[in-house]
């Protein structure tokens, strides 16, 4: 799936993902295509993030060169991005906007 075809609210997910981290956006919005649909991106998405807020060190390690985040901080920038997914989760499809590309799913 592209992030083109994510609804409003899905969408949403990767500008708040940029006010965490500035590579987590594009992390995410890579993973879109490991998904077929918005639901499953969802799914995937918040299992994601719960294992981020579990376990950061590895992210960290790997994409932390400039920030300099601790794991604390990092932990806590992560809720709000958790919780806007599963409030777009508990959101009935049709009431998340229509995606920029619209292709016809009612998930």
């Amino acid at each position: 799936m592209d992030t083109n075809f994510l609804t409003p609210m899905a969408y949403e997910i990767l500008p708040l993902a940029n006010k965490v981290h500035s590579a987590l956006m594009s992390v995410i919005g890579a993973s879109a295509s490991d998904y077929p649909n918005e639901a499953t991106f969802l799914a995937g998405t918040l299992f994601e993030i719960e294992m981020l807020i579990l376990h950061p060190e590895e992210y960290l390690e790997d994409w932390d060169d400039e920030e300099g985040l601790t794991e604390e901080v990092f932990r806590e920038r992560l809720f709000p991005l958790r919780a806007h997914i599963i409030k777009t989760i508990a959101t009935r499809y049709r009431e998340r906007g229509k995606p920029e590309f619209d292709r016809g799913e009612d998930l």
